[in-house]
This record gives structure tokens, sequence and C-alpha cells, in this order.
């Protein structure tokens, strides 16, 4: 059973197939005199100059294992079993030339980035991407800018989704990273796009709440339970602190995590006194809104937390990882399927399940719907950005996955209204625990489903939606071993 939830899982999230005709038109006109640039008017150029042999052995690192197949199995062994462990961080810093838009920085850091989705054997040939360029010389910019931060959309035919995703949170006024497109090219090959995302550190929480000395984790598959923060103080496990300012005890962490324990009568003053709560219904509407099933509500990934100093410390939450967005609970598929995944997460199961508290779920879904959701406004977006992607890279299934996008966009409104019409999901009863008690052979079990799913869909010509269908096993499992 367990094996033919994750095959449908999988097909529901493999790209199309077909081959790609890379192209290496890359305008390098320009000096870069501020930060690098994130006007999606223009595609930025990015040139990386680095021995071949470097930038093979970075290409080839792996979180676990060395191939597809150890990948996966050992994500799950380590997800599925486990709440305290940090994960593996075999990624180190290689030296490199790069250029953007023309503008030359010698000597920088190049690193492989990410943690399931984008770092398969699909992604050897054009891996996700750090620069850092300070890495090795002290001080060293690119402009004003430090880090540069390249994703290389293998989980997105289309490659638009990310920006367009960043996009209706900026519609919404609501902080997001930054994003727009570049054409990056490797000792003069072209890798196609990539989507150029504003690193969340210091200077993005200056320009977003005014003050950087607050504590900022990541969160990977993780959440504001006992069981997740049982390792601390000392360790973080799923959490990592990102700044040198960040409380490394998790203390803010468990602050909200014991709100989170409160009765229903005294949940909204406990847990508005540690989170921004009307921030967080606009987070949570618009992931629903955009579909992040690998965002913090759904899957408990892809996501940072911020407790502001601006604001008595509480948490404000910021996207992250919209690769696999606006792509499913679309028209074809059993409508409102995904709806319920949304209160997946421990604060949006409890507030689910609060009487007054769900309804202002409600009503901000409604709103964003209404006064967010463009449908014109994304479709002019795709007329700015898709034919810069086909500067850098051409494919009939390309071409498909945009069609394919739009529909979904125009869809979209309805299916919403449809979901909110059948009733507001609720939660599990009960806190389900951070693993799910698979024992080694349902875990063997479930990496060989897997690793041929993300292997043929990777020779088909497309990445399989790691991250996104990740997350949603991961929810069948736990409401598998949830609490009777």
């Amino acid at each position: 059973m367990r094996g033919s939830v994750l095959v449908s899982l999988g097909l529901l999230s493999c790209g199309g197939g077909g081959s790609w005709a890379g192209g290496t038109r890359c305008l390098g006109s320009g000096e870069v005199t501020g930060e690098v640039p994130f006007g999606d008017d223009a595609m930025l150029c990015v040139r990386i100059e680095m021995d071949p042999a470097d930038f093979e052995a970075m290409a080839d690192q792996q979180r676990w294992g060395e191939d597809e197949e150890e990948l996966w199995e050992g994500v799950l062994d380590h997800v599925l079993t486990d709440c305290t462990r940090p994960y593996p961080d075999t990624y180190t810093w290689f030296e490199a030339n790069a250029a953007v838009s023309g503008t030359w920085v010698w000597d920088v850091g190049i690193r492989k980035k990410g943690f399931v989705g984008s770092v398969g054997d699909s992604s050897r040939e054009r891996p996700s991407i750090k620069l850092d360029t300070d890495t090795f010389v002290e001080d060293q910019t690119l402009g004003s800018t430090e880090h540069v931060t390249l994703n290389n959309n293998a989980s997105d035919a289309s490659r638009l989704r990310t920006c367009l995703s960043y996009s209706v949170f900026a519609d919404a006024g609501y902080p997001a990273p930054r994003c727009n497109l570049a054409n990056v090219v490797l000792n003069g090959e072209g890798l196609g796009t990539y989507s150029h995302v504003e690193a969340i550190k210091a200077d993005f929480l200056d320009r977003v709440v005014g003050d950087d000395s607050g504590s900022l984790y990541e969160g990977t598959v993780a959440d504001f339970t006992p069981s997740h923060l049982a390792g601390t103080p000392g360790n973080l496990g799923r959490w990592e602190a990102k700044t040198d300012e960040t409380d490394a005890t998790g203390a803010p962490l468990w602050r909200v995590a014991e709100a989170l324990q409160a009765s229903d009568t005294e949940l909204e003053q406990a847990l508005g006194a540690v989170l921004n709560l009307d921030r967080f219904y606009t987070f949570w509407a618009l992931e629903t809104l955009i579909a992040h099933s690998d965002g913090y509500t759904a899957g408990t990934n892809n996501f940072y937390v911020y407790f502001d100093p601006n604001d008595q410390d509480r948490a404000v939450f910021f996207p992250w990882g919209t690769d696999d967005t606006l792509s499913i609970g679309g028209e074809g598929q059993v409508a409102g399927w995904l709806f319920p995944l949304f209160t997946s997460s421990e604060i949006t199961r409890r507030l689910s399940r609060h009487p007054d508290l769900s309804l202002r779920y409600h009503d901000e879904l409604v709103r964003v719907l209404d006064e967010v959701w463009d449908e014109a406004a994304l479709h002019a977006r795709i007329d700015r950005l898709d034919p810069q992607v086909k500067t850098a890279e051409t494919s009939a299934w390309q071409s498909e996955d945009v069609e394919t996008l739009r529909a979904w966009i125009d869809q979209r409104r309805a299916q919403v209204e449809s979901d909110l019409a059948g009733g507001l999901p609720q939660g599990d009863a009960e806190a389900t625990d951070c693993y799910s008690r698979l024992g080694a052979e349902d875990i063997v079990e479930s990496s060989q489903v897997l690793a041929p799913i993300a292997h043929g869909c990777a020779s088909g010509g497309a990445a399989a939606k790691g991250g996104g269908w990740l997350a949603l096993a991961l929810v069948v499992f736990r409401r598998r071993q949830r609490p009777a």
C-alpha cells in the first residue's frame, strides 16, 4: 500500500519528456555598482569560470550517498525515523571567477546547494549553486552584493514558478525574497535558466523588517513540537540558526512550542504573544493560494522564521523553495484533495481546530483571493519572463508546461472557491510525532519506489518534483501513524 501511495504521488510530480536545446546567449553589458539587480525586465547574465574538475567534484556532492537510490534511502531513513539528528552537510566551497552583467569578481566561493528535489543525479550537469564573494577574499563584494543564490529549477519545466510565487507574496505586501531569472554560463557552456533569489540573511532582514538583530532560523521538515526540539539546547536538529545574532539554544522556538500546548480558551493569547498571528494568517492563506505543498503550512519544510525585535520578538515566517508551486490541485484532479494538507503543521493544526480562530483563516483566504490573486498580472509576468527563458534554453515540453501553468492560474480561483464551499479542513485531533516509526523494511521499500520514479523523470528530460511529493508522502506517513 505504501508503495502504491508513493507511486501515485511521484506520477503527479513528474515533468514532461523531451530534450533541451541549450543556448549560450548571455548579455553581459552594464556594470554592477550597487546590489546585483532583481528587476524582471531583463535576464541576468551570470558567467562562471572554474576548473572543470572542481565543478565536477562540486556537482557530484550529495547529502546522502553517491547516487539517486542512496539519496532517497538516506533521506527517508533520516526524516522518517529521527527528529533531532542534524542533516548531513557535505557541500564544500570551491574557488571560481564570476561575472554578473559584465562585472567580474575574482576568487569567489562557489558551492552546491539544495536538500532533495534539486540535488539528484539529474542535477549534476546543472546544480543549484551559491556564490559568496568573500569566502576567500575578505570583504570582497560584487558591487555591494556578497551572496548570490542561483536555483536550477530542476522540478519546474517552465522555469517560471519560483519567481511567480514570490511575486504573489509581494503583491500581498508580505515580506518575501525578491527573484528574477538568470542565464548561467559555465566555462563558455550554457547551463540554462536559473532563478536568482534573494538570500534570507541580514540584508534581507534590514530590508523587510528594518532590524537584523533578532533570531533567524531555517526549518527543513521541522516543526514547533517537543519532539523536534528535544535536542536543544546544544542541538537544533532539523532547525538551523542562520545568523551570528540567532539564539543557538533554540529558546525562541521553544516559546512557540510551549504556547501551542495551551488550551483552546487560552490559545489565542498564548500564541499571539510569541507569533504575529495577523501575519501568519496571511502567510498561511498565500501558501494555500499558490499550492505550496512543500512549504511550512502543508509540509513543515522550506521556510524561515524570524523573531522580530521590532515586534516584541514575535515570530514572522518567510517563504522559501517555491519551485513546486502553482502546479497541483487544479482542473482534472480530485477537487479539494490538496486543501486539507494545509493543516499539517502544528500551528495550522491547532488553529484549524479552534472554532473561532479557524474562521480567520477562511476570511484571510477569501481576502487574498479577492484582493491579491490577479490572473492578468500573472499572465503579464509570464509574457515578460518566458521569452527570457527561451534565450537560454528551449524545448517543446518547456513551452507545454508554460501553457499548463497559464491554465492553472486561470483555474485557481474557481478551485479555491470550490474548496471553501466544501468547508474548512481540520487538522488531526492530536499532535502527530515528527517521524512515522516506519520499520527498516518500510524505508527500504519506499526508497526503492522513489528512486526509480526520480530516475525515470530525469531520464525523460525533467527531474521529479522531489521536495513536493516527499512532503506529501510525509503527510501520508504521519497520518498513518497518528496516535489512536
